[in-house]
């Protein structure tokens, strides 16, 4: 994958979360309107994260899933597919 693909292809991901109802907040993570789940960008992977709260009453974020840029694709219904547990 070269870089202009791997760049078209993180600009798809973020227009389908957008038409999902997610928000960029200021790290350049995408967060639904509950903030329970965010998809967060790295620089050669991207993470599924799930909320929860630990004991002491923090939020606290765990990876659900991720993958690499390069396995993952966008099919013609805006889904995503190559995220792995």
């Amino acid at each position: 994958m070269t870089i202009r693909q791997k760049e078209k292809l993180i600009e798809a991901i973020k227009r389908e979360l957008v038409a999902y109802g997610f928000h960029e907040d200021s790290y350049g993570n995408f967060l639904n309107s509950d903030k329970s789940v965010r998809y967060k960008f790295a620089k050669t992977s991207l993470r599924r994260e799930h909320s929860y709260r630990n004991h002491e009453d923090k939020l606290m974020w765990r990876r659900f899933s991720s993958g690499y840029y390069s396995a993952l694709s966008l099919d013609g219904d805006g889904r995503l597919h190559g995220l792995t547990r």
